[in-house]
């Protein structure tokens, strides 16, 4: 059981890492492109799981890296600061306590701002490496998430809060979940 949660952890990894190539879409954007870190995740589940004895992990571990610059990498002439591009990936435990991966862009506007906070919306696309059971079966996940942004640009502290919709996997229905991660830019 150890070997196999090791196999996974490196497997979930090499996901992730497979995303990489992405991030040098950024020097396309602007010369203000960011590193950002993502660190732990919290979510709230909207119901309890089915499994008898079993309950979901609202606390995720885990850890990302994320290159955040302005504009959008088909459209490079214009100068819309409020558009933002984002290129991640990472390792996040998912809500069944396995250890998975995660890769993908996210389109963000900026929707408010009120003097170092800003506010954004959008989308997140990845694909995420993750559990499809209780018994640790790992499979490939393509997500499109409505996400929620507040970051504060002078202490590079921000969240990121997205939600999971209820989309059925198998033969068990979905759950609809939130998702709180937390990100510190890294480069100022």
């Amino acid at each position: 059981m150890r070997h196999q949660r090791c196999w996974r952890a490196w497997t979930a990894t090499l996901v992730a890492g497979a995303c990489f190539p992405a991030f040098s879409q950024t020097a396309r954007l602007s010369d203000d492109a960011q590193w950002h870190v993502s660190l732990a995740g919290f979510s709230q589940h909207a119901r309890q799981t089915l499994a008898p004895g079993r309950q979901w992990q609202e606390v995720q571990r885990g850890l990302g890296l994320q290159r955040r610059a302005n504009g959008l990498p088909w459209n490079t002439a214009a100068a819309d600061n409020l558009w933002k591009s984002r290129f991640t990936f990472g390792t996040l435990e998912d809500s069944r306590g396995f250890l998975g991966s995660y890769g993908g862009m996210s389109v963000m506007r900026e929707l408010a701002h009120s003097g170092a906070w800003r506010l954004e919306g959008g989308a997140s696309m990845a694909m995420h490496y993750r559990s499809a059971s209780w018994n640790g079966r790992m499979h490939f996940v393509p997500v499109i998430l409505p996400t929620l942004s507040l970051v504060e640009y002078r202490s590079g502290f921000g969240m990121d809060l997205s939600w999971v919709p209820p989309v059925a996997m198998g033969s068990a229905g979905g759950v609809s979940t939130l998702l709180l991660q937390l990100s510190y830019r890294v480069e100022h």
